[in-house]
């Protein structure tokens, strides 16, 4: 009996541990750009979350043709604070014309740079 009860302990601990490093795509809802630049071949991206419980925890990005998708990874609980700067440096920026913010689908994405204007 006690070696099954310290089996699941230690399954709890770990499952718990898992889901606190775990990182994930964030959710569109969940992000607040407050700006985004371009120069040379640097992009710079300011934000934040609209969530206190998520914190910010790296990027993912990808180039295709003129496009660049930017996917912000978060953790719960664990991580930087809720606001996060990003810069990204590659070659490749020279002919990039747009940039979307992407959540965690393919098909969830908002354009960040340029600005559209209505």
């Amino acid at each position: 009996m006690k070696r099954i009860i310290g089996i699941v302990v230690v399954l709890i601990v770990v499952i718990s541990a898992w889901a606190l490093f775990k990182s994930d795509p964030t959710e569109m809802d969940l992000l607040y750009i407050s700006s985004t630049n371009f120069e040379d071949k640097t992009l710079t991206t300011d934000g934040s979350f609209t969530s206190g419980a998520i914190k910010y925890s790296g990027y993912d990005y990808e180039i295709d043709g003129d496009t660049m998708y930017v996917t912000i990874r978060n953790r719960l609980f664990i991580g930087k604070s809720g606001d996060f700067t990003i810069e990204i440096k590659d070659d490749k920026l020279q002919h990039v014309k747009k940039v979307f913010l992407q959540g965690k689908e393919k098909s969830d994405t908002y354009q960040i740079w340029p600005y559209l204007t209505e």
